[in-house]
Formats: C-alpha cells, structure tokens, sequence
C-alpha cells in the first residue's frame, strides 16, 4: 500500500473520528440530516433512508462534511452563514455551532470570528496528530505491529523517493549525521536522538509536502520508540550503522532497493523492541488483542 493510500484512508478516518457511536447511513444526495422524523425545511428529496441512533449534530457534521467531499463547499471557500445554515437544516443554533465546533477541532473548517467558517484548503499535521496519539500505543503488542506497518509504509515511500531524486546535497547531510561515532558511555537518550534525527532528515528533504506532513504526525510516536529501541542495542554504533544500507541504495539511485531496505529496518526494529521490552518488562506490555 502506498502512502497515498494511507493518506486517503486517514482522510476518511478523520471524517468519522469520534463518532464511534453512531450507527447510520446517510439518505440519498445531499440530505443527511432527516433524523428522528424531522424533514429540513424546503428540500424535499425523492426518497429517505432511515438514520439509527444519530444525533443531530452528528448528522450535521455527516452532512457537512459530504458536501465538503463533493465540492459544495470548495477547499478554501466560505461556509453559508450561521443563519442561513439554520434555515435549510432546520435546526437550533446550538446544535449547529457544536457541528462546526466539532469540525474546527477535526481540521475539516476553521472559524474566524467576524469572517465566519471556511474550509480547510490543506491539511495539517496537528490534526493527524491528535487523531494518531491515543491509536499508536506502543505497548500493546497489536497496536505496535499496526504502528510498525504505517510507519514502513510511510518511510519506504520516502527514501524510494529520494533514491529518484539522488541530489549530492541530500545525500551529504544525511551521510552528516550517519558519520558521528559514539563511545559507550555517550546516555542511551542521546543515540535516539541522533537516530530520529536521521528519520527527520530524510521526511524533510523529500519533495512530496503531504508525505512530509503525514511522517510529522508519526514523529512522536517514532520518538518514543526509538528511545525504548535503543535501550535493546549493548553498541551505540550499531544502532546508526543500521541505515547505512538505506544510505547507499539512495546513493545509487535504487528506489525499489532504498524502499525494501527501509521496511527491514522497521521491521527489525520493531522485533527488537518488542523482545526487549518484553525480556526486561520495563514497560507493562500487553500482549492482548
């Protein structure tokens, strides 16, 4: 699976991010929000489907959100006003502004007091972030495997990126940071920094802004692991050698070598940290689904 695929599958799960309650489906076009028997005023559809167990400012959130999908409202475009919005729905004021209270926090709008609600034209890394922090925890054996998975996918694309682009600028900083040598008294915190600096290296030089932008959503949970992956190696140096190879098919310009190299070196380092952390029990590890 590509990044792009990814991209498109957070895109959907930021629409239905915090409505794990709801259990609906929406009517046909444009009309989501005939729930509970009410019909917005001056739209009569052809035909309804029934919405169970659906607020009504789930709804209009489901309904907003569809329109923005289908460019009723256009990215970096204006929402009607508050007013006109209450009219066509047929809803109360509060129940509205909690939906656009709701899609401010999601990153789908953002309200400016005295201009009124627009549309996200772009993404933000915060907003993948707070949907990413309470899904990755790193010491749950399932949820580390799928951390483990997002975060190769993700980096393969980038260093297989890199390997096309094969610039002498990009490859000197990061053979910059792979050149450093440690002795063994050098704290473990500082060989994890100096790992994820590498990571952060390679997402920043990349020319691909939503590839960037996805891997800063994952940096901290990318930190946190490191530091945990460190504690596992006895030599500091192995630890940076271990994306030498990586290095070198970038430098010949193998995508396909770069992006293989990239998901082993996940991978293994996903297995040595489970085992460590495991082995030492230095972080309760739950090994339930």
């Amino acid at each position: 699976m590509t990044a792009m695929l990814f991209f498109r599958f957070m895109l959907c799960y930021i629409v239905r991010f915090n409505k794990a309650s709801i259990n609906s489906t929406i009517c046909t076009g444009a009309f989501g929000l005939a729930h509970a028997g009410r019909k917005l005023q001056g739209l009569q559809p052809r035909h309804m489907v029934k919405i169970v167990k659906t607020s009504t400012v789930d709804a209009l959130v489901n309904l907003l959100t569809e329109r923005i999908n289908k460019r009723v409202y256009v990215p970096g475009g204006k929402l009607p006003s508050e007013r006109k919005l209450q009219e066509e729905f047929g809803v109360g004021r509060l129940a509205l502004r909690e939906a656009l209270s709701r899609m401010n926090a999601m990153g789908i709008v953002e309200t400016s007091h005295g201009r009124g609600t627009f549309v996200q034209d772009r993404l933000k890394s915060q907003t993948l972030k707070n949907i990413l922090s309470p899904h990755f925890s790193l010491d749950n054996s399932k949820r580390l495997k799928e951390f483990a998975d997002v975060r190769a996918m993700v980096e393969s694309e980038i260093v297989g990126l890199l390997a096309q682009q094969k610039r002498d600028s990009d490859i000197d900083k990061l053979e910059a940071i792979l050149s450093r040598k440690f002795d063994e008294s050098v704290p473990n915190e500082v060989i994890a920094n100096w790992d994820l600096q590498f990571h952060k290296q390679l997402a920043e030089l990349v020319d691909n802004r939503l590839l960037r932008m996805i891997h800063e959503a994952l940096i901290s949970h990318i930190e946190f692991f490191l530091h945990g992956y460190v504690k596992s190696k006895k030599n500091p140096n192995e630890v940076m050698e271990a994306h030498r190879p990586i290095l070198e098919a970038i430098k010949d310009g193998n995508e396909e070598e770069a992006s293989k190299r990239m998901r082993l070196h996940v991978s293994y380092g996903m297995q040595d940290y489970e085992n460590f952390m495991t082995t030492t029990r230095s972080v309760y590890y739950d090994t339930q689904i």
